[in-house]
Parts: C-alpha cells; sequence; structure tokens
C-alpha cells in the first residue's frame, strides 16, 4: 500500500477523534473524505502499478496513468462486479473469474461505492450534520475495503488485475457494448 494511501487513513482516524466533547463538522466531514481518498488513490497506484509495472524506473508512468482514472467511472466498475447480470462484452471474464464468488472484491466494490457517496455527502451537502457514530463505522470501511484489497491481489490476481482494468477502462469500455 502507498505511503500516500497509509497516511489518508491515518490522516481520516486523527481528524475523526479530534475535539473530543463537540467535533467540529470540518473535522468529521475531512475525515470521511480522507477514507474516501484512502481508498481511490490506493486502487489507482495498484492498477498503475499492475499495468505499469512496480520499481523507480518506472514511477512517472504510473503517476501519468494514475491521473487517467475516474471517480464515475470506478463506481460503474464496482457496479459491473456487483452485478449478476453483466453486459455480453464481460461475460466471458465472469465466467472465467467469477467475481461474485469473491467475499473480498464484492466487499471493496461495496464499500468504495458507498465511501465514494458519502464523501459527496461531506464534501458537497452542507444541509445535514455529520456525527462521530457515523463518521467511525465509514472509517472502519476503508480500512477493510483496504484489507479486502491486498487480499484479493494475494489470493485472486487475475481477478484483482480484471477489476483494474475495469477501474480505468470502464468508459471507454462502455462505448464498446
Amino acid at each position: 500500500m502507498s505511503h500516500y494511501s497509509n497516511d489518508l487513513l491515518s490522516q481520516a482516524r486523527h481528524l475523526a477523534g479530534r475535539d473530543k466533547s463537540r467535533p467540529q463538522q470540518a473535522n468529521l466531514r475531512r475525515a470521511v473524505s480522507a477514507a474516501y481518498y484512502g481508498v481511490f488513490h490506493l486502487l489507482c497506484e495498484d492498477a498503475a502499478g499492475i499495468f505499469i509495472g512496480k520499481g523507480p524506473k518506472n514511477a512517472k508512468m504510473r503517476q501519468l496513468m494514475m491521473r487517467a482514472f475516474i471517480h464515475t467511472q470506478m463506481r460503474e466498475a464496482c457496479d459491473i462486479v456487483l452485478s449478476s447480470n453483466p453486459s455480453p462484452l464481460f461475460r466471458e471474464q465472469f465466467a472465467l473469474l467469477n467475481p461474485l464468488a469473491s467475499v473480498e472484491l464484492q466487499r471493496l466494490a461495496q464499500a468504495f461505492k458507498e465511501l465514494q457517496l458519502q464523501r459527496h455527502r461531506a464534501d458537497y451537502d452542507l444541509s445535514n450534520s455529520f456525527t462521530r457514530a457515523e463518521v467511525i463505522p465509514l472509517l472502519d470501511l476503508a480500512e477493510q475495503a483496504r484489507d479486502d484489497w491486498n487480499t484479493l491481489k494475494r489470493h485472486n490476481y487475475e481477478l484483482a488485475r480484471f477489476f483494474s482494468l475495469l477501474l480505468l477502462l470502464r468508459g471507454s469500455l462502455n462505448a464498446r457494448r
């Protein structure tokens, strides 16, 4: 896991724990946002590493590739791996890799979608407030997503690679249904 992603998840915990008696909305909202971005950057960096390669000689290319990830398309990629009826474009890979059978991928995809939704709420919807009791489970969710991703990479690398491809190319693939 990248240091940056780790730092964001640590920062989220720190912000959620500040202001012991009366948590400030700014800290709670930034904690939610940092938790989402921790998972977002983890997936982007690891996917770039899968396709470009790891190591210092590939760092610039990975950084360039990481800029190609689009939040909405990543959410749509999560919808794909959660679907019991994938489009014909993905049926062969689904039959081969069976993403619905991967508990880790299913939890990761659900978590990413929920964290993205809550990040939008935290960053853009000032009409409601967050409580620490709402935020702490979101941070737990982000950390579980990180752990699920790492487990998936270790135990089912081909499925992790397929998901990485979807995260990056969802928009392009969508145009070729």
